[in-house]
C-alpha cells in the first residue's frame, strides 16, 4: 500500500472503510 495516510486521517472514513471491508457493503 503506497497510499498516503492522509486518507485515513478521519476516523469516520476509517470506520466506513472498515464497515465496507467487514460487511462488504456497496458504496
Amino acid at each position: 500500500m503506497n497510499k498516503p495516510r492522509r486518507h485515513f486521517a478521519d476516523p469516520q472514513k476509517v470506520a466506513i472503510l472498515k464497515r465496507h471491508l467487514i460487511d462488504k457493503v456497496p458504496v
